[in-house]
């Protein structure tokens, strides 16, 4: 998985094989960042390596999920989408397309700080 910061934004991929060479930078697939042509790619599916196309896509929203645990600490977790293939020639009983995707998660705590240990909070200060 490839991380890229671009104007403040995290910038996740996660790299599938292709059977083809890529038209721009490998792993960027956010529409904006590095629009590629779709291409075709091979996915691990139900055990198996089937072909899919990788297609570009852009974010609408990436809410953060905020929860605040009984000892005061906040939790923010957010998922963020990497790649998204759709299956060549691969339906699921209703006949829609099967997509396969790449998902990161990313987390954030605010602890109190009297949940810190004070040795944690001096090493973190000299460094």
């Amino acid at each position: 998985m490839a991380v890229r910061r671009e104007q403040g934004r995290s910038h996740l991929s996660v790299g599938v094989k292709s059977l083809s060479k890529p038209a721009g930078p490998a792993g960027l697939r956010r529409k904006g960042v590095a629009a590629l042509e779709n291409k075709i790619t091979e996915v691990l599916f139900e055990g198996e390596t089937v072909p899919a196309e990788q297609l570009d896509f852009e974010a609408d929203k990436e809410p953060w999920c905020v929860y605040r645990l009984s000892d005061g600490t906040v939790l923010r977790l957010k998922s963020i989408l990497g790649n998204v293939c759709r299956l060549v020639d691969r339906y699921k009983p209703d006949g829609e397309p099967i997509y396969v995707f790449g998902i990161a998660g990313v987390s954030m705590a605010e602890v109190p700080p009297a949940l810190k240990q004070p040795q944690a909070a001096q090493k973190t200060r000299k460094q």
